[in-house]
Parts: C-alpha cells; sequence; structure tokens
C-alpha cells in the first residue's frame, strides 16, 4: 500500500519555488519516496514575492495532478499538523 503525499501550504518555507517546473520537480521528488506512510512537503513563497510567483501555482497543481493523481492531497497547514500527529502517535 501507497501513502498520501500532503503539500504543507504556508509562507514560511524551506523550499520557495519561483517556476511551475520547480514546484512539479520539488511534489514529484517526495512522491517517489512514498512506501506506505504519507509524507509532508510544502510550497512556500516570501510575503515579498508571493505576489509574483503564486500566479505559477495553478499550473504546477495541474501538471503535479496529471502523472499523480490522488496521491498528491491539498490540505491546511493545521490539517496537516493533525495528520503527522495521528501518523506519530500510530507509529509508536
Amino acid at each position: 500500500e501507497f501513502g498520501f503525499l500532503r503539500p504543507l501550504p504556508c509562507r514560511l518555507s524551506i523550499h520557495a519555488p519561483t517556476l511551475a517546473d520547480e514546484m512539479v520537480a520539488h511534489i514529484s521528488a517526495v512522491v517517489k519516496r512514498l512506501e506506505g506512510s504519507d509524507h509532508f512537503a510544502h510550497l512556500g513563497f516570501h510575503p515579498e514575492t508571493a505576489a509574483r510567483f503564486l500566479p505559477r501555482v495553478p499550473e504546477a497543481v495541474r501538471r503535479i495532478k496529471d502523472p499523480h493523481g490522488e496521491r498528491v492531497r491539498y490540505e491546511t497547514l493545521r490539517e496537516s499538523a493533525s495528520h503527522a500527529r495521528q501518523q506519530a502517535t500510530s507509529a509508536r
């Protein structure tokens, strides 16, 4: 059984992509590591550049959904944090 990738939307980001290609590559790299458990990834933007780069997100989402379908779920940081807590608790 495969897990799910759950991108974490937030402003403070480890990965701040500027091109749709970078967003797709980042998420695709995490999907390749899915093996039986969920993984969490996010695409974040600094407030100073968000207006410039956010319009590229819809294209990236379409390109991510095409090869990965339902394996990638989009949710709020709160929802992802709840899933991460549940996953950590069940792993104990």
